[in-house]
């Protein structure tokens, strides 16, 4: 025989029915919420579409968003007269974009002219054979006189330089720490201060009085620019053909001669 129901089962069945239906209604009023704005399915792959086309463009730099795009112009710019972006107190160095910044341009060097001449300084304990040996081949009296006029003189406080046409020379113009080949020409020389040279003689193989040779003399005084030379003796330019122009150094014939 079944036990007659109690007061106390009566009301705990009663609650479990209640919290039952609650969770029934609010399952239901949920879905009539959800339910009153439906998103279609073409809205929603539109939706989708352009969002995934504005994380492509994002990707790809094809938007221009300052500070987030890739685009040289949405980089950093180091303003003129300030450091670096990232140091403020570094002048020297920058942010650097490929394709943006301007090449320095840098200055074009001017290729040098030749020079016209090739000089050495002449060891003086040959200068005298060598006068001698050109006395000997030399074509007129005169010359031979003036070559063993000089070969005798007192040559101690001069510097003997020696000269030749550059294009007889596989290295060309230019001041040369050994004698390349033996001299064309000879020039005797006193430097008197920072201003004035005096050449006291001027002596040329009689072999070789050529225009090379004559243009190496002339265009060796005129490298001495800014000093003047003093041309002590000025027939000895006239014997072997050299004719002095005015720029020449600003040389000048010594007076009285």
């Amino acid at each position: 025989m079944p036990r007659p129901s109690t007061l106390v089962d009566m009301g705990a069945g009663s609650v479990y029915a209640a919290g039952a239906l609650a969770v029934v209604l609010v399952a239901r009023a949920s879905r009539r919420l959800f339910a009153r704005r439906p998103i279609a399915a073409g809205a929603a792959t539109a939706t989708a579409t352009r969002w995934r086309h504005t994380l492509t463009a994002v990707r790809e730099g094809e938007a221009d968003v300052p500070g987030v795009m890739s685009r040289a112009c949405n980089m950093p710019q180091k303003q003129p007269g300030q450091g670096a972006w990232w140091d403020p107190g570094d002048p020297s160095e920058g942010w650097e974009n490929q394709g943006e910044t301007p090449k320095e341009k840098r200055p074009v060097k001017k290729k040098a002219k030749p020079l016209n001449y090739a000089v050495w300084i002449a060891r003086k304990g040959e200068v005298p054979g060598i006068l001698e040996s050109w006395a000997k081949a030399s074509d007129t009296e005169e010359k031979q006189k003036l070559y063993e006029a000089v070969a005798k003189a007192n040559l101690q406080d001069l510097i003997i330089w020696a000269l030749a046409d550059p294009s007889v020379l596989e290295g060309g113009g230019g001041l040369y720490m050994l004698p390349p080949r033996n001299p064309q020409a000879l020039i005797f020389l006193e430097a008197v201060d920072g201003q004035i040279n005096n050449i006291h003689h001027i002596a040329v193989s009689p072999t070789e009085i050529t225009s090379g040779v004559q243009a190496a003399v002339l265009g060796w005084m005129d490298s001495l620019k800014p000093k003047r030379c003093v041309i002590k003796r000025p027939q000895e330019m006239t014997l072997f053909g050299i004719e002095l122009t005015s720029g020449t150094s600003g040389a000048k014939v010594s007076k009285g001669l």
